[in-house]
């Protein structure tokens, strides 16, 4: 097989498979172990609440997911399975 499309599909496979486990986060939130921080409501008057966004770690922000441990063991192995790729990929465009 050609070098050039050996690296080309190598390439191509180390992007699909990041393109496709970018989707799980969004299809199964708790696949990683994600949670929903919800914000929060503080009461103005008798009747009345404000939301005032989610407090995660001191730092006001809107609703969002928040990664689990999972997410991040998830990531650090994807980073480490892409250097390995890209090592790979560059030894084999060094060859010849």
């Amino acid at each position: 097989m050609n070098k050039s499309i050996k690296i080309s599909l190598r390439v191509i496979a180390l992007f699909l498979v990041a393109i496709l486990v970018s989707k799980i986060p969004e299809l199964y939130p708790n696949f990683f172990g994600d949670w929903f921080c919800q914000g929060t409501l503080e009461r103005i008057n008798d009747s009345r609440y404000e939301f005032k966004g989610c407090n995660h770690l001191n730092v006001w922000h809107d609703p969002q997911f928040h990664w689990g441990y999972q997410h991040f063991l998830f990531f650090l192995m994807g980073l480490s399975l892409a250097v390995i790729q890209i090592i790979d990929i560059v030894n084999i465009a060094k060859k010849d």
